[in-house]
């Protein structure tokens, strides 16, 4: 007879605590200061950033699919943690990343001037959406 599917193991314990119960959680970091370096510099190798992938809401953005070293790292480090989390925070094991990109924002630009200040509430096509500040800024 065949065995049970196994289980996958958890790599990180994701904690979260609810702040719209059910609907929005914060955690503490997830990842190393390395890691995000890590990150960003993998995006900002070639500058592919573009501000027409999202029409609606658009941001200046790089697809993790089309840089190889950086869906590398995405596949190794990021999404298993993701996975964990969206297992802990919302009992949904099997979630699958439809989306995956970076967003660079000035922190010092104001609002008139940055072409990127920031994202306004929104709906997209998503089941859940994650934000992860890659540096202090």
């Amino acid at each position: 007879s065949p065995s049970p599917p196994q289980r996958r193991r958890r790599r990180h314990r994701a904690p979260c605590s609810s702040v719209i119960p059910g609907l929005a959680f914060l955690s503490p970091p997830l990842f190393s200061e390395g890691l995000c370096d890590a990150l960003v510099a993998e995006a900002e190798a070639d500058a592919d950033w573009t501000s027409t992938r999202h029409y609606s809401v658009p941001t200046l953005d790089v697809a993790v699919h089309t840089k190889p070293g950086l869906l590398r790292i995405f596949n190794e480090e990021v999404r298993p943690v993701l996975s964990d989390l969206i297992e802990e925070c919302f009992a949904d094991e099997g979630a699958v990343i439809h989306d995956a990109f970076l967003v660079k924002y000035d922190a010092r630009a104001g609002r008139g001037s940055d072409p990127n200040p920031g994202l306004p509430l929104h709906y997209d096509q998503s089941r859940y959406s994650f934000t992860l500040a890659l540096n202090d800024g």
